[in-house]
């Protein structure tokens, strides 16, 4: 089988630990802490990465250290080099939409204003799978910049850390079982919050 690779957007740096526009950081240090893998750094792809080998398929994990809006810049050979396509690539990354400790899993969509993800589209197209951790609306009176770039709160810090075991379960069901599966995991426990 092949290697899929998995990549969390983030500005590298200890000033940007904990922000908002770090999440796919958190949930790659999160997976790797969990399993015991270790970052090694690539100068040749200006990233850090580590090799699961835990789940059904082994997994690529990625923390590109050029900054977020240049997220896609050494995916190219980067994924050439490890044998993958842009099909076997999920990208985690902080999402507007949903408040903290909800997440959603698509394929094959735009690029929802996210500058990072837009610039990964720009280099290998739009065929990967999106894996999208709420970070929370906006204030109106905060600037999109300064809103990413906060932190989160104690409260919203909490909250993802309780959800952090489904976030790991939704992506381990997309290397295991493939992104239907995954959607489908995600949706069902939606329909359950929804409900209550």
């Amino acid at each position: 089988m092949t290697t899929i690779a998995i990549m969390g957007l983030g500005n590298p740096g200890p000033q940007y630990d904990a922000t908002r526009h770090n999440a796919g950081f958190w949930m790659m240090d999160q997976i790797a802490s969990l399993h015991g893998c270790l970052w090694k750094e690539s100068r040749r792809f200006h990233s850090l990465t580590t090799i699961l080998k835990k789940w059904e398929r082994t997994a690529l994990l990625i923390k590109p250290l050029s900054f977020v809006n240049k997220s896609g810049s050494y995916i190219k050979p980067l994924l050439k080099y490890h044998d993958c396509q842009a099909e076997d690539m999920v990208v985690v990354y902080d999402d507007i939409a949903f408040e903290p400790g909800k997440m959603k899993v698509s394929a094959e969509k735009g690029d929802g204003g996210h500058k990072g993800v837009r610039d990964i589209i720009r280099q290998i197209g739009p065929s990967f799978v999106r894996f999208r951790l709420g970070i929370g609306q906006k204030p109106e009176k905060m600037t999109m910049p300064a809103y990413v770039l906060s932190k989160f709160s104690c409260t919203e810090q909490a909250v993802m850390n309780d959800n952090f075991e489904f976030f790991a379960k939704v992506l381990q069901r997309i290397v295991d079982k493939g992104v239907t599966h995954a959607m489908n995991l995600s949706n069902k426990r939606i329909k359950s919050t929804d409900g209550q």
